[in-house]
């Protein structure tokens, strides 16, 4: 992996990424950020013509970023060919998964237990219609 620190001048975004981000998801990416730090480096790979590096996997973490005005990010660099970037890109994003609505009821109820509703639901980013569904025992199917 070997990340290194690069100015996030020098990043730029590929045009294949099919990802996209709600607003929401975007601001619970910014929370995450800044109370976490950056966990993962971005993917890239050195373009050495453009001296740019293209980001493989990471865009919606730099555009956090670049909008927070943090002048260097770590960066892991790969060495492919497009076509192998472009399908580690959607290999990156399929692979990032989803929540198990049970699992996160269960990790919900044992934070309610500590902690108030508001304080988990500013914590977690969650909408008041999520916070119903994760504190009932019911799963959705049952509630309809």
């Amino acid at each position: 992996m070997n990340p290194k620190m690069v100015l996030i001048e020098k990043l730029q975004a590929n045009d294949y990424n099919p990802n996209k981000m709600e607003k929401k998801m975007f601001r619970l990416l910014k929370k995450s950020i800044t109370e976490d730090g950056l966990t993962m480096p971005i993917v890239t790979f050195y373009d050495a013509d453009q001296d740019k590096y293209i980001i493989v996997d990471g865009f919606h973490r730099y555009s956090v970023l670049l909008k927070m005005k943090i002048p260097e990010v770590p960066v892991s660099v790969i060495d492919k060919p497009l076509e192998e970037r472009m399908m580690s890109t959607i290999r990156h994003n399929k692979a990032k998964g989803t929540h198990q609505l049970a699992l996160v009821k269960v990790v919900f109820n044992k934070l309610l237990s500590k902690l108030s509703m508001i304080k988990i639901a500013e914590g977690i980013g969650a909408e008041p219609e999520e916070l119903v569904i994760y504190s009932k025992g019911a799963t959705i199917t049952e509630e309809f």
